[in-house]
């Protein structure tokens, strides 16, 4: 292979598409130590809007997603039609090589069933009760979605500000448009009604982080905090510069958006840590020592 001749150059190489799970392993036993691998998600905000202007409805993006077939203007896609052929095509050539044919349905609607813990503490137990299958099960079948990236799981932030901490982790869907289809949400007008309207926006801010430390090649560090008193802050970002972070689905700045948040920052008394509100507004703007960050930057901020 030239790749072992000593003549390549930085970039000649370039995988892309689908990695299988075999193919995965295989390039990682054949190749150790002579390649990277790079998790490319779906578009980010970002991304398009340095490409394209912005739709002026955030619910655009949360309902649609980000995945780039849905902005190809030459194929027209329809979101309800191509994810649902997304979803069988997916479970018929990365799942079906990894759990037993007889299962598939019933992974079907454990994808269903996990949608409806995107932004919330995932909880193996009442799924496994849910389906009648065992924990281990789960967690093997939790294991598919994530090195399929379908999901990812945010870590509590388990620091010194005491010891009655969460240490569950939380789950999240890697596009909201998928997320909006395992949920049968139809429609923007569904979504704006939904229950889950709060943790679908809540899972678009923190996927749009991770994006963003994805395509700069640096690690996410992205995790969260809660107490068992009901303290919570949806995001820490121990980055260089710190951020904690509330997620509000909310249009229109208001202080009380940030009350969490700065119970949280005084409780963390470090003066490298700053606050950020991530809510639906056009505008970004500091609020009382709270910068409230409009959706259009939210995968913007400084690492």
């Amino acid at each position: 292979m030239d790749v072992d001749s000593g003549n390549a150059e930085p970039g000649k190489y370039v995988l892309t598409g689908s990695s299988g799970f075999r193919l995965k392993e295989n390039i990682t036993d054949s190749l150790a130590g002579r390649i990277g691998l790079i998790k490319l998600l779906p578009f980010s905000l970002s991304e398009i809007k340095n490409n394209t202007a912005l739709e002026k409805d955030p619910y655009h993006y949360v309902f649609n997603g980000f995945y780039p077939p849905l902005y190809d203007d030459r194929k027209n896609f329809k979101p309800f039609d191509w994810f649902s052929n997304y979803i069988d095509t997916y479970l018929d050539l990365d799942v079906r090589e990894n759990i037993n044919n007889s299962n598939i349905s019933l992974f079907r609607k454990f994808m269903t069933l996990c949608a409806t813990y995107s932004g919330k503490l995932v909880n193996y137990d009442a799924i496994s009760n849910d389906l009648g299958i065992s924990s281990v099960t789960i967690k093997s079948w939790m294991s598919i979605l994530e090195n399929s990236f379908i999901i990812t799981f945010l870590e509590p932030d388990l620091n010194n500000l005491g010891k009655s901490l969460v240490k569950t982790p939380k789950l999240y869907f890697t596009d909201t448009g998928l997320l909006c289809h395992l949920l049968r949400i139809k429609a923007r007008e569904d979504l704006m009604l939904s229950p889950y309207k709060g943790a679908i926006v809540e899972t678009m801010a923190v996927i749009e982080l991770l994006k963003h430390r994805h395509n700069n090649s640096l690690k996410p560090d992205l995790s969260f905090f809660r107490d068992k008193n009901g303290l919570e802050v949806d995001i820490i970002a121990s980055w260089d510069a710190p951020f904690a972070i509330e997620v509000k689905s909310n249009s229109m700045s208001d202080k009380k958006l940030s009350s969490h948040l700065r119970k949280y920052l005084a409780l963390a008394n470090n003066p490298n840590l700053k606050g950020k509100v991530f809510y639906l507004g056009d505008f970004s703007i500091p609020l009382e020592g709270i910068e409230y960050v409009g959706w259009q930057d939210w995968g913007g901020i400084e690492n």
